[in-house]
C-alpha cells in the first residue's frame, strides 16, 4: 500500500524480476508488472504530505536525513515494549520493527 502511495496512486504488481537478457543484451523475456491506478492523484499527494510531516516534525524525527524526502507511520504497543516505522522514499518502501522477546526484564 505504501509503494502505490508513493507512486502517485499506482498499484505495481509485484514481481521477482522484470527482464532476463542474454549475453549481447536481447531481452529473452519482459516480465513488466502490470499497473493499477487504485488512488487519485491528489489522494496520494495529501496522503504523502501528512506522512511526510510525521518525518519532519512528529514522532518519526529520528529517521529523517538531509536531501531526501521520506513520509511514514510510527507506531508503538502497549507499554512501549515494540515499536515500528512503515514508510517510503522515493526509491523504497519498507517497514522496521524493533521489540523485546519475551517481555520480561
Amino acid at each position: 500500500a505504501y509503494a502505490t502511495i508513493a507512486d502517485n496512486g499506482v498499484y505495481h504488481e509485484p514481481v521477482f524480476y522484470t527482464k532476463i537478457l542474454d549475453h549481447d543484451g536481447n531481452v529473452l523475456i519482459d516480465n513488466t508488472p502490470s499497473t493499477t491506478t487504485v488512488l487519485k492523484e491528489s489522494t496520494a499527494f495529501l496522503l504523502t504530505n501528512a506522512m511526510e510531516d510525521v518525518v519532519t516534525s512528529g514522532t518519526g524525527t529520528s529517521v529523517r536525513f538531509s536531501g531526501m524526502p521520506i513520509a511514514g507511520k510510527t507506531g508503538t504497543t502497549t507499554d512501549y515494549r515494540d515499536v515500528w516505522f512503515s514508510g517510503f522514499t522515493p526509491y523504497y518502501t519498507c517497514t522496521v520493527w524493533a521489540g523485546m522477546t519475551p517481555t520480561t526484564r
